[in-house]
């Protein structure tokens, strides 16, 4: 007989528990799974995240934070993994610096100075074709790497500095023009190694700057003008201290009345050794030493001094004239330092011309505002030297409270030419117009002058009038000047010239 299992009936409540119990052993299941889970991309996050910081940090040590731009130690290694690759192929190595930086971050705050790098960082990076290496070298410092030979990319880095001129920025509601200059030196014809060619480089960049032009190339007689200039700012210190330097007088002639108008005040420099040294040589070495200061106080003192002493034959309206560097113009002392002269001396402020060359109305134009308006309150005439020299805009007559315009004489020399004489001409009417005395300087010879009266010149200076001379003999010439005498003796002079020229008389000894 077979047995028959019986299974015992499952009621309600013992599903029930059974349930609980599977219920339980899945959720702690599926909870394990997830802290599996969990830890798993915690993992991989943490490993994420480190390898993002690594990445970053590399970034970092390679990047200048500000710009994204190669910091200056990639960009050298980075130039010298390009000179190996390049083989004998061109290369031009560029340092563009940003001019005036410094005024922008001292006047409009760091925050907006670091708006203005951004700016030419990314104008940087657009304006140039292909992917050349643009590295950040300093504050306004900026480095490329050309896949082209130096006359080439001069042109490229002019084009684009010529942009940054034309185009003002808009930065919160203020038109800021940047001024850029660069220096250029090619692989391999100025250097083989990166250090070598950053180096020549920075070298033309310091000639673009003391010579406000745009773009230098680098050339190896630099190197040994730079040698030859660390050596004489040497031994400027000691002609300070020897009694080296002297000044020369060089008078400036009013075509209207046939007078004196100004003398202006020449520094000059007898070394003991290489005889006379030309100011072109070492102004700007005193420029870039500092010694500018207090070689331009000794010259403002001496000249005022000389000035107070003259017999200006009853003539207030005659003025010494002296040059004036950016370094002393924003001397925290200056006008403090030009009113004790003025009262040691007992010269009249208003016998006194202060001449600024259009660089320092580029370097800090705000605070150079203000202080030609304490000059201007004095009574003392101000003049703008060298116009054309520089980058001349007739923008800064309008803007700033000067007297006079002195027309560099590279225009003087160009009346030579048709068009010469068109420019010259232009600008003479153009400064008139600005109720502006014009004064051309470096005038040589009769016909310069002659064309000089017909455009309606105000003022003459040079060689054909009067040479830079002593204060004895400046003193002679004030008493003893007179314009038409002169006036005829050159024209005595040209006619015995022409019948010279003619071959019928013989000129006169």
């Amino acid at each position: 007989m077979s047995k028959v299992l019986v299974l015992p009936l499952l009621d309600e409540s013992f599903l029930k528990g059974r349930s609980i119990v599977l219920d339980n052993g899945l959720i702690l299941i599926i909870s394990g799974i997830a802290v599996v889970l969990i830890l798993v991309a915690l993992r991989v996050g943490y490993l994420f995240a480190l390898r993002e910081m690594n990445r970053t940090k590399r970034i970092m040590m390679t990047h200048d934070p500000l710009t994204g731009l190669l910091n200056r130690q990639a960009f050298m290694q980075r130039l010298e993994e390009r000179i190996r690759e390049a083989g004998h192929d061109p290369l031009t190595v560029v340092l563009l610096n940003v001019n005036r930086f410094r005024w922008i971050n001292d006047a409009l705050g760091s925050d907006l100075g670091d708006l203005i790098i951004m700016i030419v960082a990314q104008q940087l990076r657009m304006g140039i074709e292909g992917k050349p290496d643009i590295a950040r070298l300093s504050g306004d410092e900026f480095a490329l790497i050309l896949d082209h030979d130096t006359a080439e990319s001069r042109q490229i880095v002019m084009d684009l500095i010529r942009r940054f001129d034309e185009q003002p920025v808009e930065v919160r509601g203020q038109s800021l023009q940047i001024l850029a200059s660069a220096g250029l030196a090619g692989y391999p014809r100025h250097g083989r190694t990166a250090s070598e060619l950053v180096s020549h480089a920075d070298t033309a960049l310091t000639q673009a700057r003391q010579s406000y032009i745009h773009v230098v190339e680098f050339d190896p007689v630099m190197d040994e003008e730079m040698h030859d200039r660390l050596q004489l700012a040497t031994e400027l210190r000691t002609a300070i201290r020897n009694g080296e330097l002297s000044l020369a007088y060089q008078p400036r002639i009013d075509l209207a009345t046939g007078r004196i108008a100004a003398i202006e005040a020449l520094l000059r420099w007898q070394h003991p050794e290489l005889g006379h040294v030309r100011p072109s040589r070492f102004i700007p070495i005193a420029e870039q030493t500092g010694l500018i200061v207090p070689i331009g106080e000794w010259v403002l003192e001496t000249a005022c001094a000389q000035a107070a002493g003259w017999n200006w034959q009853g003539s207030e309206e005659c003025r010494i004239s002296i040059n004036i560097s950016v370094q002393q113009m924003v001397h925290p002392d200056f006008v403090a330092v030009l009113d004790d002269v003025l009262a040691r001396t007992g010269l009249n402020p208003k016998q006194l011309e202060l001449e600024l060359t259009e660089s320092i109305f580029i370097e800090n134009p705000q605070k150079i505002s203000k202080i030609l308006d304490k000059i201007k309150e004095r009574g003392i005439r101000i003049a703008i030297d060298d116009f054309g020299k520089g980058y001349s805009s007739l923008n800064y007559l309008k803007r700033y409270p000067a007297d006079t315009l002195k027309i560099d004489k590279e225009f003087i020399t160009g009346t030579q030419s048709d068009t010469g004489q068109i420019i010259t001409a232009s600008v003479i009417q153009l400064a008139r117009d600005l109720g502006l005395t014009v004064v051309a300087e470096g005038v040589e010879q009769s016909e310069q002058l002659a064309f000089l009266m017909r455009k309606g010149c105000n003022e003459v200076q040079g060689y054909l009038l009067c040479r830079p001379v002593p204060h004895d003999v400046c003193e002679q010439f004030l008493q003893q000047f007179d314009l038409q005498q002169m006036l005829a003796l050159l024209g005595e002079r040209e006619g015995w010239r022409k019948a010279a020229e003619d071959g019928s008389v013989s000129p006169p000894s």
